[in-house]
Parts: structure tokens; sequence; C-alpha cells
């Protein structure tokens, strides 16, 4: 059996070790370059094709050769050199990567399949090899993927991601990871929200307790655009909530009111207007939900209005086309009241 020179292996590793300074030190056009030269050097290498594909999707950071389609195809070359080798653990990272690409590049149907079969693949060789956060986290990613997909074509989406969110917590916890356990338990809480299956009112609770969760730990933990965020889907769940009377209709619109406001103190127009349109409209329907009284629709209003300007101005055509059809419905309401009351 020939073997290969001792000089040929020894610039293979040359180039390794000179391509991880460079990405040590943030220079990370120089280290793609010694990576490819390490593909001409050792083309058989999955692990350098691994590194050149994560390299060319910005894992560690944003540069000018950030490339998805190359950096697939890259990974992809990686994953079939893998199969004949006993490293899976690079076998588990190249498939968690790939699977990454493909929910980020494009949100069509098969593109979100296609990263759940990753995750997936990926999730069961992290277990066999006793990587539990690396397990949850390929878990996490799956939740998500499912949650980007259309219900018209998927109706158990929400009910999958329901069920991996939850495996994931079960590494997550608030004790020994509360970051990664507060951003696990608010996305469950969305996917419960939106659950169709069960009874309504215990999906909307179990969501309102998750968000809760969150909220404790992320108001001193992390961004305030999470805490904002938080805030809007605490509203959105309070609004809702299936409620059997008019009063408990006000207490749980009065409850919303009180979290949408809390988000628009960090989202401001300029701070975020996307944000700012969207919670300014959801601010709006909670006041439609108190008693019909002047100050209530006044308010009203004055959100919907504020909703549609910022959309307007910043290109957000959904929100400006349901902020202006509540507008006009609440302006056709007010002018039929004056006409009936000057009758």
């Amino acid at each position: 059996m020939l073997s290969k020179p001792a000089s040929f292996s020894a610039d293979f590793r040359t180039l390794m070790r000179a391509a991880a300074l460079q990405c040590d030190r943030q220079r990370c056009e120089t280290a793609i370059s010694m990576l490819e030269e390490a593909t001409r050097v050792q083309p058989g290498s999955a692990r350098v094709f691994f590194h050149l594909g994560f390299c060319h999707t910005g894992g560690c950071r944003e540069h000018s050769l950030v490339n998805p389609a190359m950096a697939a195809e890259y990974l992809r070359h990686a994953l079939l050199l893998t199969g004949a080798s006993t490293d899976f653990l690079l076998r588990a990272n190249t498939l968690s990567a790939l699977g990454n690409i493909c929910s980020r590049q494009e949100a069509s149907a098969t593109a979100l399949r296609e990263a759940i079969s990753y995750h997936r693949d990926a999730a069961e060789i992290y277990a066999r090899l006793g990587r539990p956060n690396d397990w949850a986290r390929e878990e996490f990613n799956q939740a998500d993927a499912w949650c980007e997909l259309t219900e018209s074509k998927f109706p158990d989406k929400w009910a999958q991601a329901v069920t991996h969110y939850e495996n994931a917590l079960r590494v997550r916890t608030k004790k020994d990871d509360p970051r990664a356990y507060a951003s696990t338990i608010m996305n469950l809480g969305t996917a419960l929200r939106q659950l169709p299956s069960g009874e309504k009112k215990r999906n909307v609770l179990r969501a309102i307790r998750c968000y809760r969760q969150a909220l404790l730990i992320d108001r001193f933990q992390t961004s305030h655009s999470q805490f904002a965020k938080l805030c809007n889907n605490l509203g959105n769940a309070c609004m809702t909530y299936p409620n059997r009377d008019g009063a408990s209709a006000e207490r749980h619109a009065r409850y919303a009111i009180r979290h949408f406001e809390r988000a628009l103190q960090v989202w401001t127009m300029e701070e975020d207007s996307y944000y700012y349109a969207l919670v300014q409209y959801n601010l709006g329907g909670a006041y439609l939900e108190l008693p019909a009284e002047p100050r209530h629709v006044t308010k009203s209003l004055a959100c919907f209005a504020a909703a549609f300007e910022c959309a307007k101005s910043s290109g957000y055509a959904e929100i400006q086309r349901l902020a202006g059809a509540q507008l006009n419905g609440i302006r056709c309401f007010l002018s039929g009241s004056a006409t009936q009351a000057s009758l």
C-alpha cells in the first residue's frame, strides 16, 4: 500500500495551522485562501471542506467572502467525504451547518424540509455521542424550521414544533443555561398559542406562562429587543385568550395594552420601525376590545394612524394595508354614529 510522502502531510498540517491562526485573528479572506490551497494538497479531507463551508457561511463573523451557495457546496462535499470515515462528530457538525444554510437561504418548503432532515440526523448523532447540549440545539433548530412552514400544507407544524421545543427544554434548563432556556421557552409559547389542536384556553394559558418565565430571565440577561419581543408576545397571547364574557375580554385587553406599551418603550420608530408599526397596530386592536368610550376609540385611532404612517414611510405594505382598513372602519363607524345622533 502506497503512503503519502512526509512532506505532503507536513504541508497540509502547516496550511491548516496557518488557516486556523488567520481565523483566530479574524482575517477570514486569508484563512479561506489557505484552506482552498489545503484542498489541493489533500482533496480527500472532509475536515478542510467543512471548514471552508463554515467560513463561507459567515458563521464566525461577516466578511467579504460570505457566500451561502458556495458554503452549501463545500459542506455537501464534506458530508460525502465523511460517509467513509468514523469521524461522527465532524459529520454531525456538517449536517448542522447545512441545516442552518437551508433554513436561512430561502423560505421554501423544500429547503425547510431539507433543513429539518439535516438537523434531525445531526441530533441523532449527537445523542449517540453523548453530547446533550448539541442535541438540544438541533431539536431547537428543527422546531424553528417547522414554525416557518405554511400551515395549509403542513397542518401538524405547530404540534411538531411544540414537541421539539419541549425536547430541547429537557437539556436547556433555567439553572444550567438561562439564556438558551429563555429563548426556547419563548418560542414554545408562540407554538402553543398557534396550536390548533387541544383546548384553546389551556394552550393559551400555557403560552402565557412560557412568556412570563422567559420574561423573568430576559429582563436581566438579554437584549432590550428580546425583552420587547416577549412583551409583544404576551400582549398577543392575552388578545387570543378565549373569553366567555365581556368582563373577561376587557380584562385581557387591558393586560395586552400594558404589555404592548412596555414593548413600545423599547421599539420606538427610530429604534425599529417595523416592530414599532406592528406593535402600534396590535395596541390599536387591544383598545378596540375595551368599552366603546370616546377615549378608547381616540386612542385606537391614534395607534392605527401611527402604524399606518410608519408602515407607509418604511415600505411595510401589509401593515399599511391592515392599519388603513382599521382606520377606515373606525371612521365609518364614527360618521354613522354622528349621523344617527343628528337624526
